[in-house]
C-alpha cells in the first residue's frame, strides 16, 4: 500500500492535470506543486501505470495529460465475453474463447497476428485502420461487421475502448456487440440464454447468503467453482469460506460489523486454493434488513483480487525502489554539487557565471580578489565583458557557441574614474582566460557563460621582453660585417643578413622563406649542398667544394672555399663557418652559415711566400 503522502502527491498531480488538459512537462507540474522534478517524473510513472495519465512526445519534451483510456483489468471485468485486445502494433495480445470460436479459431492461434484480417469483408480496412490508430490515441470509436452476407445473417458492431496496459503501454480492446437484422423473436431468447449462460461462465464474482444464524442458504456456481466445493457440502452448513489461519479473527469482526446502522462493508482475505495455493479475494457483505431493523439475512459477494494485490505490490516495491534510488541519486547529486561548489571557490583561477544576458551571478574567490572586489552582492549583476570593452584595451570576440579568448589590459585607476567597478584596486594588469558558452539543460539553447581569468601580467612583460630582445638580436644579426644567413630543419631559409645582400646581391626579401637549396645559386649557380647542409645531416656530400674542414665542438664546422668569379682572374677565397641552432630546450632547429672573403689575405700570404723563395736563392729583396 502507499503511504498518505504518496496517495496526495498522486491526487495533486492528477488535479493540477485536469486543470491543464492541453498537458504539462515534467517541469511544469514541478514549478506548479513546487515539488522536485525527480519526485514529479517517479509520480508520473506511477499514475502511467494505473492508466490514469497519457505522454506524448512534442519535439524532445514529454508532455503528460489525463487519460482517457481504462485499465485492461476493467476492460477484462465488463467486456470479458466477446474481447479482443490489440497492441500499438495492431496484434492480437489476448483474445476470449467465446470471440475466437465466432472467429473459428483458437485463442492460441490468435495471438501475435494482425487483427484487421479477422474481419473479412469489411468495405475500407483503411477506415478501420484509422479508427484503430486514433484509439490508440485515445478515441473512441465502433464500425459495423457481418462474418455472413447471406440476407437476415447475423451482424456484429465492434466498440473500440482506447485501454492501458498495466505495463503502461497503450492498447485498444474491441468488444463486438450481435445486431439482429430482422428481429425474430426466437432468435432473440437464443440470444439471451446464451447472455445468461456466457454469464455465468465468465463473471468473476461468486455469490453466498447467509442466514442470521450463520448458515449458508444458496450459493451461485461462480462461488463453488472458486473454492472447488460442491453447493450440496454449503447449503444448510455454518459458512466458513476456506480462509487462511491468520486471516479468521478479521473475517469474524468482519462480520460481526454488519449491522442495521452498519449494512455493508469490504473486506480482503487470503483463501486457500483447491490446489494448496493462497490467493487474495475481496468479499462485500451486505445485511438484508426488515423494515423494523430485523436481520432477514447476509449477501456476501467474493471476487478475485488478487491480480490487483500483486500488481499493488509491485507497485509499492517499484515505488521504494524508485524513492531509494531518488534518494541514492540525491544524495550523489548533494555530494557532487558540494565538490563543485568547493572546486569553484578554491580554484586559483577566477571564475564569474552569467546569464543570457551578460549579468554576473556568480564568481569566486580568486575572481573577487584579481579585480579588488569586497562582497560579490557589491558587483551581482555587473557585465563585466561590457566592463572589458570599456577600457578599449580588451582582445576578445562576441561569447557565442564555441570557447572564445578573452585579453584585457585593465587600468585600474581609470575603472574607479569611470565608476565601472567598486574596485579597491590601482595600477594597471594584464588578465587573460577564455568565455565558454552554457546552454539550458532542457533544450540545449544559450543559458549564459563562463568566464575564467588570471593575471597575466608576468606573461605579458616576459614576452614583451623577449620581443625586445629578438628585435635587439636580429638588428645586430642584421649587420655583421660577415655575410651569414640561416635554414631551418627543413633547409628553408630564416636569414640573410646586410653582408650577404653585399655578396650576392640578392636581398633578403627576395631569399627568406625559400628552400630547395636555392640559397646556393649564388655561390653555385645551381641547386647544391653547402656547409650549412652538413651540419643538419652528416652523410651530406659536399663534392670536393670545401678545403681544409674542421670539424670543432658542439657540431660546427669550419673550411675554406675557393669560387673561380665569373669573368675568370684570381679565385675568390672564402672562410666559411656554420654551426646548429637550438631551441630553448636544447633541440636543433636550424642552422647558421657565415662567410668571409679572405682572398687578399690568402694572395698576401702567397706573395710573402714568393718572397722568401726569391730572398733564398738571390740573396736580394724583390721590387
Amino acid at each position: 500500500m502507499v503511504d498518505r503522502q504518496t496517495e496526495n502527491n498522486l491526487a495533486g498531480i492528477l488535479g493540477i492535470l485536469q486543470e491543464h488538459p492541453g498537458g504539462l512537462s515534467i517541469s511544469d507540474i514541478a514549478t506548479l506543486l513546487t515539488m522536485n522534478r525527480n519526485s514529479v517524473s517517479k509520480y508520473l510513472a506511477i499514475l502511467q501505470r494505473q492508466g490514469s495519465v497519457d505522454m506524448r512526445l512534442v519535439g524532445a519534451a514529454k508532455v503528460y495529460c489525463p487519460s482517457r483510456r481504462l485499465p485492461v483489468t476493467a476492460v477484462h471485468r465488463f467486456c470479458s465475453p466477446n474481447l479482443i485486445v490489440v497492441d500499438h502494433n495492431l496484434e492480437v495480445l489476448e483474445v476470449s474463447g467465446t470471440l475466437a470460436g465466432i472467429l473459428g479459431a483458437t485463442p492460441k492461434a490468435l495471438i501475435g497476428h494482425p487483427v484487421l484480417p479477422l474481419f473479412p469483408g469489411i468495405s475500407s480496412s483503411d477506415d478501420v485502420t484509422s479508427l484503430l490508430r486514433r484509439a490508440l490515441w485515445g478515441e473512441e470509436g465502433t464500425f459495423r461487421w457481418s462474418p455472413g452476407s447471406r440476407r437476415g445473417a447475423a451482424s456484429y458492431r465492434v466498440s473500440l475502448i482506447p485501454t492501458v496496459l498495466e505495463t503502461g503501454r497503450p492498447a485498444v480492446s474491441l468488444v463486438l456487440e450481435k445486431v439482429l437484422e430482422d428481429g425474430d423473436p426466437g432468435e432473440e431468447r437464443l440470444l439471451e440464454a446464451s447472455r445468461q449462460e456466457a454469464l455465468q461462465e465468465d463473471r468473476a464474482e461468486g455469490i453466498v447468503r447467509v442466514s442470521p444464524d450463520g448458515r449458508a442458504g444458496w450459493a451461485d456456481e461462480v462461488y463453488c467453482r472458486m473454492t472447488g466445493t460442491r453447493r450440496d457440502d454449503l447449503i444448510g452448513r455454518q459458512f466458513r469460506p476456506p480462509l487462511v489461519e491468520e486471516e479468521k479473527t478479521a473475517w469474524k469482526n468482519f462480520v460481526r460489523g454488519l449491522t442495521p446502522d452498519n449494512p455493508s462493508a469490504t473486506i480482503d482475505c487470503r483463501m486457500v486454493m483447491p490446489d494448496g495455493s493462497t490467493h487474495y479475494y475481496r468479499w462485500r457483505g451486505r445485511a438484508l434488513c426488515s423494515p423494523d431493523g430485523t436481520i432477514l439475512e447476509y449477501q456476501y459477494l467474493c471476487s478475485d483480487s488478487h491480480g490487483f494485490r500483486v500488481i499493488e505490490e509491485t507497485l509499492r516495491r517499484q515505488l521504494q525502489a524508485l524513492e531509494q534510488e531518488t534518494h541514492d541519486r540525491e544524495g550523489a547529486l548533494r555530494e557532487s554539487e558540494e565538490r563543485f561548489r568547493r572546486i569553484f571557490e578554491d580554484s586559483p583561477i577566477g571564475i564569474a557565471v552569467c546569464d543570457s544576458a551578460g549579468a554576473l551571478l556568480h564568481a569566486n574567490r580568486a575572481c573577487l580578489e584579481l579585480f579588488g572586489i569586497a562582497r560579490l552582492d557589491d558587483v551581482r549583476g555587473i557585465n563585466l565583458l561590457q566592463v572589458c570593452r570599456a577600457l578599449d584595451a580588451c582582445e576578445m570576440q562576441a561569447p557565442g557557441d564555441a570557447v572564445t579568448p578573452l585579453d584585457c589590459r585593465f587600468d585600474f585607476d581609470r575603472v574607479r574614474s569611470r565608476d565601472l567597478l567598486p574596485t579597491t584596486r590601482t595600477g594597471i594588469i594584464h588578465v587573460g582566460g577564455v568565455v565558454s558558452p552554457l546552454r539550458s539543460p532542457d533544450d540545449g539553447g544559450p543559458d549564459g557563460c563562463l568566464i575564467q581569468v588570471h593575471d597575466v601580467t608576468g606573461r605579458v612583460l616576459a614576452e614583451g621582453a623577449l620581443r625586445e630582445s629578438h628585435d635587439r638580436l636580429a638588428g645586430i644579426v642584421r649587420h655583421l660585417p660577415d655575410a651569414m644567413f640561416a635554414i631551418d630543419r627543413g633547409g628553408v631559409v630564416t636569414a640573410w643578413n646586410l653582408a650577404m645582400e653585399e655578396l650576392t646581391g640578392i636581398t633578403a626579401e627576395e631569399i627568406l622563406g625559400k628552400g630547395n637549396h636555392d640559397y646556393a645559386l649564388p655561390f653555385y649557380g645551381k641547386r647544391t649542398a653547402m656547409l650549412v647542409d652538413k651540419v643538419l645531416n652528416p652523410d651530406v656530400a659536399l663534392r670536393n667544394r670545401y678545403r681544409f674542414i674542421t670539424y670543432a665542438e658542439g657540431g660546427e664546422i669550419i673550411a675554406e672555399s675557393v669560387i673561380p668569379p665569373p669573368g675568370g682572374g684570381f679565385p675568390w677565397i672564402w672562410w666559411v663557418k656554420a654551426g646548429p641552432l637550438y631551441d630553448n630546450r636544447g633541440e636543433i632547429v636550424g642552422a647558421i652559415e657565415s662567410i668571409r672573403d679572405i682572398t687578399g689575405e690568402r694572395r698576401a700570404e702567397r706573395f710573402q711566400k714568393w718572397e722568401r723563395i726569391f730572398m733564398d736563392e738571390t740573396g736580394e729583396t724583390p721590387r
